[in-house]
């Protein structure tokens, strides 16, 4: 039987990337997702929301939702942990300082 399924070119072709690590998957399925980036002073019953949002988030990545309805059970878990955790911060560093950025400005300059 050819990979993936009966019918010939079934399945996922040779080649492809994979889109998560290997390991990846087995690591967040031992994670206890229990309390994670959320608010100390949350209710109980908002908590709660949140923890099965994120447990969501790891069955869609563990493929364990299926695949017609994943995006959309991903798009909701992510939306009710912003709600209730906050969005997630983003951070930027900059290595530059701005009198070496000023200096080699003026040296351009005719």
């Amino acid at each position: 039987m050819p990979r993936g399924g009966k019918r010939a070119g079934a399945g996922r072709p040779k080649g492809v990337m994979e889109h998560v690590p290997r390991g990846t998957l087995q690591a967040l399925a031992m994670l206890s997702p229990k309390g994670i980036r959320i608010p100390p002073n949350t209710p109980p019953a908002h908590a709660d929301l949140a923890d099965f949002a994120l447990e969501r988030m790891v069955a869609v990545m563990c493929e364990q939702v299926h695949p017609s309805v994943a995006p959309s059970v991903l798009k909701a878990a992510c939306v009710m942990r912003e709600e209730i955790c906050g969005p997630i911060v983003k951070k930027l560093e900059v290595r530059a300082s701005l009198e070496q950025l000023l200096s080699e400005s003026m040296e351009d300059a005719p």
